[in-house]
């Protein structure tokens, strides 16, 4: 059936930048502005942004789960790093591609022509959907404070967690893995299509406020650990800080304690700033959340728009945490060389393996 903005039955439209700032026309507001600009901006980072840094994040970072999967020398920094890069495909993937690129940056593009709703698809799809929301965005925000846990935990207590193997590391990850899986299940089984108003949308079955605000406060952009992450992180730097200080009073700080400085500083400032979007993107939801539940009276498309725009620059931001990663994190410079090196040896063995052949092919005068 082809819709129109009129005939649309689903809560979130393809013309909702068109039909939010048309409202101008009618009567200019404060809301009614703000909505306009920033749904236009949602709209724009959806369609020409978002395309951008999954096209170019998603291979490098699949590329450097594949080559540590099949590593046999992987560190157990590296072994958090990797389910933090899996955690981070899937977000881009689940909002990137699915929440933000097709339902908001097609028609965005197209006015309205081209779009696609995965979770309006059906009643699975719906529940699938919130699933995966719940579960990508919960498993990053679980590794980053479980990471945190066992960095500092190696530093604090050295002799009982320091020289642990890497299968505890892996063990740790996978018990994340499961934990996780149980506080996104909730998500899909109260999940599906209901009706709010004369509209229909993917949302959650009546009665089920907590799982609303759990959602704001522990999935996804999950503040509460992203705030235990940050202080553990702190914890950590100024463990390394001061025993840096201190054998630099028996000799010069060498490349070994200034690498341990920078790596550490990198992940109090990498945590923080997954809070500086994790805070106020709970806030916003919390507001619609209150409104939904009859607590309170406010502009929910405005709170939506907000949420929204936290969401797309957050996933934007990833690329600059490659960048900045590669030269401040040494599990993810050391990834990068595997990767380079592996790749320099296979092309080296093609180029020996078709100069063999090469040789063997020529007549002999």
């Amino acid at each position: 059936m082809k819709y129109n903005a009129t005939t649309w039955p689903f809560t979130e439209s393809p013309w909702t930048v068109t039909l939010t700032c048309n409202l101008l026309k009618v009567e200019w507001t404060e809301i009614n502005d703000a909505l306009c600009i920033i749904s236009t901006l949602v709209g724009f980072i959806s369609a020409y942004i978002l395309p951008l840094v999954i096209s170019t994040s998603v291979p490098i970072y699949t590329t450097l789960i594949v080559v540590q999967v099949m590593s046999a020398t992987t560190k157990r920094s590296s072994i958090y790093y990797t389910g933090l890069l899996v955690a981070v495909v899937m977000m881009y993937i689940v909002f990137g591609v699915f929440t933000y690129f097709l339902p908001k940056g097609l028609s965005y593009t197209t006015n309205g022509e081209a779009y696609f709703f995965v979770y309006y698809h059906s009643q699975i799809s719906c529940q699938i959907y919130r699933f995966s929301q719940a579960f990508s965005s919960t498993l990053f925000s679980n590794i980053v404070l479980g990471s945190a846990i066992d960095r500092t935990l190696t530093v604090y207590k050295p002799v009982l967690y320091a020289n642990l193997p890497n299968k505890y590391a892996r063990i740790f990850l996978a018990v994340i893995f499961i934990v996780t899986f149980t506080m996104a299940l909730p998500f899909f089984i109260l999940a599906g299509l209901i009706e709010i108003g004369d509209k229909i949308h993917c949302w959650f079955e009546s009665k089920s406020e907590y799982l609303l605000f759990f959602r704001a406060f522990c999935s996804h952009l999950a503040p509460i650990q992203l705030i235990l992450a940050t202080l553990i992180n702190l914890a950590f730097f100024r463990r390394i800080l001061r025993s840096t200080k201190q054998d630099s009073s028996n000799k010069p700080a060498n490349d070994a304690d200034r690498t341990k400085i920078k790596g550490s500083l990198f992940l109090v400032i990498n945590s923080s700033t997954f809070l500086i979007f994790g805070l106020p993107g709970s806030i916003f939801d919390t507001i619609k959340n209150a409104h939904m539940l009859g607590l309170i009276n406010v502009n929910v498309d405005l709170y939506q728009n907000l949420f929204d725009l936290i969401w797309s620059i957050f996933l934007c931001r990833s690329t600059f945490d490659l960048l900045v990663g590669f030269f401040y994190f040494k599990p993810e410079k050391d990834m990068f060389a595997s990767v380079f090196r592996k790749f320099t040896e296979s092309i080296r063995s093609v180029i020996k393996c078709l100069f063999k052949r090469g040789v063997h092919t020529v007549a002999p005068n």
